[in-house]
């Protein structure tokens, strides 16, 4: 009776050392990526962006530089989203975040950035869109030498090319309305300068509130 119980416990221990060995084993194979996606300007988490993650393979010796999709999910109320897969000799990984009305983001994963190799988390902020509508209309015209320059100051972001630089409408006919999208929740500060009859104003500067996910009307007559 003694020698069944001793079998009995030793087959138990036994057990158990390969159960957790198995763990061990199996939590070493798997890779874990997390993050969490706010808004800057609303200073508000994002709920329902869409992230994609993507990674480099070696697939039977030969490494792709090219990245293919791994997994997608979407964040949740709280911003957080989280990928678990198993380790696959990947060299890199990359981040995609988007959403609708929001300037989509991607991110490529440096290796050493994962913990262990295994672990990687990263906050990421998701700028929501802004829109400006402008109508710019030369209301006194004077000759075809009319011009207006137009720009945002110290500005050169991310934006669907927001007058990065100085942006020239040139005419009597000037009548022109442009449109596009900045990041939301922030004040601009648009310059513009007239020259007509050989004179050249000195630069006036408008500060423009843009507030996420509305259009902003700004008339700029000369």
């Amino acid at each position: 009776m003694k020698r069944i119980t001793q079998s009995l416990l030793s087959l138990t221990v036994l057990f158990s050392v390969l159960l957790l060995s198995s763990c061990d084993k199996e939590d070493a194979s798997m890779i874990h990526i997390s993050g969490n996606v706010t808004d800057p300007g609303l200073a508000a988490a994002v709920n329902g962006a869409t992230v994609t993650l993507l990674s480099q393979k070696i697939i039977d010796g030969t490494w792709s530089a090219n990245y293919s999709k791994e997994a997608e999910t979407t964040s949740d109320a709280n911003g957080d989203f989280k990928f678990d897969l198993e380790f696959n000799y990947n060299p890199a990984f990359k981040i995609e975040i988007s959403k609708t009305d929001y300037f989509e983001i991607e991110y490529e994963i440096p290796p050493a950035d994962f913990v262990d190799g295994t672990d990687f988390t990263q906050d990421f902020e998701l700028a929501s869109k802004g829109y400006i509508r402008l109508s710019i209309v030369n209301i006194m015209p004077v000759d075809e030498n009319d011009e207006i320059k137009i720009r945002f100051v110290d500005w050169a972001g991310q934006g669907d090319a927001c007058f990065a630089g100085f942006f020239e409408f040139t005419g009597m006919e000037v009548n022109e309305v442009y449109e596009c999208a900045l990041p939301g929740g922030q004040d601009y500060q648009l310059e513009y300068i007239v020259s007509k009859t050989g004179f050249t104003s000195i630069p006036t500067i408008t500060t423009v509130s843009l507030p996420s996910f509305q259009i902003t009307n700004v008339n700029l007559n000369y």
